[in-house]
């Protein structure tokens, strides 16, 4: 049997690679004094990752095997080529103040406190200057300031964030702010969890929507009590349609003016 696998740190950032002789273990190929250079003892000790096969086949040849994990590793934004090809990830250790932060290949996905959403709401932007990013004039948009009462009220409710709030999508190479996504809470009862995202106006079609929901729904899927993730969009909101249909999401109803989407954890493994 020959197959891909996806390997999902803590800190978000995802590794992809292959197996076609079915004798590796999932930690990864000829890649072994990578592990010791971005990893100290301890790290490699305490740290836990998620690492599960994403594509299999009998039949393929080792050249198809190599499209496909070609294929994936540009769906997942992984094995940044900064870094070098299928090179380790860098471990951010969980002393770091990053940790909560979610790093995808051109994003930083940073979750809403208490403090910056009231700041935020109130147009305070500097608050962002403290926190080391950079104001512009374009964001809060309006989607998002009518979002965020709702934010408040959540974070209000917990003493800390616990990622199941919402986030701030920020770009990596200006640290400017374009956006935001997240939950709707933790997950219910069923443990199913809905997804929402705003990017603003001069940022949209540019796969920034699809980057932050592809973390969002693995980082989610990070917690076993998550069976599925949810989403909604109007019904002439083509760009939307799109979104949910490459993030691997089924339309599971429709009314008039919304469509209804879910992602179950065992589509998303094999996705």
């Amino acid at each position: 049997m020959k197959v891909i696998y996806k390997i999902t740190y803590p800190n978000g950032k995802i590794y992809i690679g292959k197996d076609v002789t079915n004798t590796l273990n999932y930690f990864g190929s000829a890649n072994s004094e990578l592990i010791a250079k971005d990893f100290s003892m301890s790290e490699q000790k305490d740290f836990t990752i998620r690492k599960e096969v994403i594509w299999e086949s009998e039949i393929a040849s080792d050249q198809e095997v190599s499209r496909k994990e070609v294929e994936l590793i540009r769906r997942y934004s992984s094995n940044n080529p900064s870094i070098g090809y299928n090179q380790w990830p860098k471990y951010i250790p969980k002393a770091d103040i990053q940790l909560t932060n979610i790093h995808t290949r051109r994003l930083v996905l940073i979750p809403f406190t208490l403090e910056v959403a009231r700041e935020i709401y109130a147009f305070n932007t500097g608050i962002l200057t403290q926190i080391g990013l950079q104001p512009t004039r374009t964001w809060p948009d309006q989607e998002s300031m009518d979002t965020l009462p709702r934010i408040i009220k959540r974070l209000e409710q917990l003493p800390e964030p616990t990622g199941f709030e919402s986030w701030m999508i920020v770009l990596r190479h200006n640290a400017t702010v374009i956006g935001d996504a997240g939950f709707k809470g933790g997950p219910n009862i069923e443990g199913i969890v809905d997804i929402g995202y705003s990017i603003i106006e001069q940022e949209q079609q540019k796969g920034y929507g699809l980057e932050t929901a592809r973390a969002l729904v693995d980082w989610a899927f990070w917690h076993p009590e998550v069976k599925a993730v949810t989403a909604n969009c109007l019904l002439e909101n083509a760009a939307s349609i799109r979104l949910l249909e490459k993030l691997g999401m089924l339309e599971t109803v429709r009314d008039d003016e919304m469509i209804y989407w879910k992602l179950a954890r065992s589509v998303a493994v094999t996705r």
